[in-house]
């Protein structure tokens, strides 16, 4: 059981139920990013993890054990927290090794856990300082060391870069990657940044209402998603879902006919969905007349909104070649690029070929 292993979690607050008998494997040396919107029971989740909470039913292995019964500091886990927790009145190699020093750890065997910790953090520099005296990404940087102190056999990241401006937080988030590589730790990464979640986890696990709705590598999660919710979590901007009735051999969306894809059952109702990117406008020779009802610019690219019929989608083109606002366009699907969900359930029936 080397990694993290979480089988059959279920944890309740009074009446309600925020995990659901709710299993998750972190192999060992893998960074798992834990995405979902919130409420979801990411963090409740993190915390039994670390030993914080205790589940109502439900097994946590760890280091090749079961540590479910075992308190927080007998568990050979760090947890970094959305804020940096870090003691003021105390310079940053004191904070680092605060925990050593509770542990009785020696005082020479603390000063090279603090320098190797800080080291492998990029704050090396800052051990004199305290945190007052830093920006918001020295203090993670402070609060990451002090968990690599610990030499933890897991790491639990709770949304540790959200307080960060989006520079600082595209730089933790590489020197975040480049240290999982390099020490190999086992770390459990918990963000609602599905940006975030995409480009760091070498897995990817989406919650939803106490439930892991998939897990996988990111590009499969985006690909081949399971169903809707993770379909239209994933991906910027959104995919578009829209209605959809099933015609003989054909899907009839407002004045759209598409194919149905190979393997989708005509009975079902369903919903069809498009990513942005996948939305064709401007070739006069196909599609179907359509009005931009707005146009995002967001650097390189534009988010185009558009009306054919009843049927508003939004389309993803390179912002140089946008389209105005009350401009008439003509709006194409390729039928390779469309999923097919089931509009009651909202399983995924069918994926672009």
């Amino acid at each position: 059981m080397s990694g993290l292993h979480l089988d059959g979690i279920h944890k309740s607050f009074g009446d309600v139920d925020v995990l659901h008998e709710l299993d998750l494997d972190v192999p060992d040396g893998t960074l798992l990013t834990l995405l979902g919107p919130s409420g979801s029971g990411k963090t409740t989740l993190l915390r039994i993890a670390a030993g914080l909470e205790r589940p109502d039913r439900g097994r946590i292995g760890m280091d090749d054990r079961d540590v479910t019964d075992v308190p927080p500091a007998r568990r050979n886990v760090a947890m970094v927290f959305q804020g940096f927790a870090l003691f003021p009145h105390m310079t940053v190699a004191e904070n680092i090794g605060f925990g050593l020093a509770a542990r009785k750890t020696p005082r020479a065997e603390i000063r090279r856990r603090v320098e190797e910790a800080a080291l492998l953090a990029g704050c090396q520099h800052l051990l004199d300082r305290r945190p007052g005296e830093l920006s918001g990404g020295e203090q993670q940087r402070a609060a990451l060391a002090r968990g690599l102190a610990r030499r933890p056999g897991v790491f639990l990241l709770d949304e540790p870069l959200s307080n960060l401006d989006a520079p600082v937080r595209a730089g933790m988030r590489a020197d975040l990657m480049r240290l999982q590589r390099r020490i190999e730790g086992t770390m459990l990464y918990v963000t609602h940044d599905q940006a975030e979640a995409l480009t760091m986890g070498d897995l990817v696990a989406v919650l939803d209402r106490g439930t892991v709705q998939q897990v996988g590598p990111p590009e499969e999660l985006y690909r081949r998603p399971s169903n809707r919710l993770v379909a239209t979590f994933l991906g910027t901007p959104g995919m578009n879902v829209l209605p959809a009735v099933v015609d003989g051999g054909q899907l009839r969306l407002g004045p759209f006919r598409l194919p149905l894809p190979r393997g989708v059952q005509p009975g079902p109702r369903v919903e069809v969905g498009i990513r942005p990117a996948a939305v064709r406008i401007g070739d006069p020779a196909r599609g179907e007349p359509a009005t931009v009802e707005l146009v995002e610019v967001a650097g390189e690219d534009a988010y185009v909104h558009l009306r054919a019929g009843e049927i508003r989608v939004v389309a993803a083109v390179p912002a140089r070649a946008r389209p105005q606002a009350g401009d008439q366009a003509r709006v194409a699907f390729d039928p390779d690029d469309v999923y097919v969900f089931d509009a009651d359930t909202g399983a995924t029936l069918g994926y672009p070929a």
